[in-house]
């Protein structure tokens, strides 16, 4: 493991590179014959549950990657065991993200009040009143009676 890991399941690469995309934009799309390989993939991918035929056709025509995928997903659909897999897993997924974007807010907005408690140290420190520091910080006067408090 690497040094600093300490959740084996959370192993990031140096060679990894992740792409996020707003699958919701690609539900937009229009299919059409100048889509390129990469625009036709991704609206696939947005779209999957819902082509029409004429439009898979296009598609597949496009891009024949997507016939493969479109049979794959079609045999494992059609089991009900490995349908139950799928979807437990991309409940898992959800669930997942949600969580790692609940961790980034909880930590900007700790990260937040540590910054300001920082400016909250140095004003004090400079010799400034409450009430000044409480319109440039925007904190309440407990907050910054709370912070002056504290000894760092």
């Amino acid at each position: 493991m690497r040094p600093g890991v300490t959740n084996p399941n959370h192993i990031f690469y140096d060679g990894l590179l992740i792409h996020l995309i707003d699958l919701s934009n690609l539900r937009r799309l229009k299919v059409t014959d100048s889509m390129t390989y990469a625009d036709a993939l991704l609206y696939y991918i947005a779209n999957s549950e819902k082509i029409e035929d004429k439009d898979m056709a296009t598609l597949i025509d496009k891009t024949p990657d997507i016939k493969t995928i479109n049979e794959i997903l079609e045999r494992m659909s059609a089991d009900p065991e490995t349908a139950r897999l799928i979807e437990e897993r991309r409940k898992y997924g959800m669930d997942y993200l949600a969580e790692m974007a609940l961790n980034y807010e909880e930590g900007k907005s700790e990260g937040e009040h540590e910054a300001k408690a920082e400016v909250v140290q140095a004003m004090i420190a400079d010799g400034d009143s409450f009430e000044k520091i409480r319109r440039i910080t925007g904190l309440s006067l407990a907050e910054i009676e709370q912070i002056a408090g504290q000894k760092h």
